[in-house]
């Protein structure tokens, strides 16, 4: 009597993995031809010269939009150059999300990222929160109009708690209600991170958010410069 083998299954992929690496991108760049067997072993080539540290993430980007099948931004690319990248309203989603947070890992000058209006989904802000934890230099982020919900609430809020880079976001017009306000409620009430100003203006608090908030607020007066969400408040009472 003969056993069938057991046959294993390899489970999918969660989007929990998808993580802002280096490994998902290639930045060895060459022709591929490099790589094949020739008869011309007593030639001498010149060594391929390393990729300057200052345009790796330009390299990184273009390669990234090629992978994923998507067009590059000048604009993105000039901002890379300036130390302050503002791609909003420019129809980014997802991929062009990934493209962004691919090339920023590997950036050490870019100060400020605007990305705001992109509808750049769950994943797309996966990969952004993602990346900000590895990159030490943004300190300047607006991710509003994202229609981000519950799921970037929660991602942001982990994100903040523990950056001490960032201080300044906007994460207006997100969709926020008044159980996200927890979130927030928790990184301002514990406050261990940088955040001098933060923005939470037109997204669907509610009062009960909006006392969630207050509380909150009271306990780190003395760190919070600016905080728009406290207009919200003030239109409720």
């Amino acid at each position: 009597m003969t056993t069938e083998p057991e046959v294993t299954q390899t489970p999918p992929p969660s989007e929990a993995s998808s993580q802002c690496k280096e490994s998902d991108i290639d930045t060895d760049v060459h022709d591929e031809d490099e790589d094949w067997d020739t008869d011309l072993e007593e030639e001498k080539f010149p060594q391929r010269e390393a990729i300057p540290e200052k345009e790796k993430s330009v390299v990184v980007y273009e390669k990234a939009c090629k992978k994923l099948w998507y067009y590059n931004f000048s604009s993105f690319l000039r901002g890379l150059k300036k130390g302050k990248v503002n791609v909003n309203n420019q129809g980014l989603g997802p991929l062009g999300a990934k493209a962004v947070a691919l090339s920023l890992v590997f950036d050490s000058t870019v100060t400020q990222l605007a990305i705001s209006g992109n509808f750049i989904g769950r994943s797309g802000i996966k990969l952004i929160t993602d990346m900000l934890k590895e990159n030490d230099t943004i300190t300047s982020v607006d991710i509003s109009e994202n229609a981000l919900g519950s799921y970037g609430a929660e991602l942001l809020s982990r994100l903040l708690e523990d950056n001490a880079n960032i201080i300044t976001v906007n994460i207006s017009d997100n969709g926020f209600n008044e159980y996200d306000a927890c979130f927030f409620g928790t990184i301002l009430s514990n406050y261990k991170s940088g955040l001098k100003t933060l923005d939470l203006s037109h997204n669907q608090l509610s009062d009960q958010g909006g006392i969630i908030l207050g509380k909150a607020l009271g306990k780190c007066t003395d760190n919070i410069e600016q905080q728009s969400f406290f207009i919200f408040l003030l239109r409720f009472r």
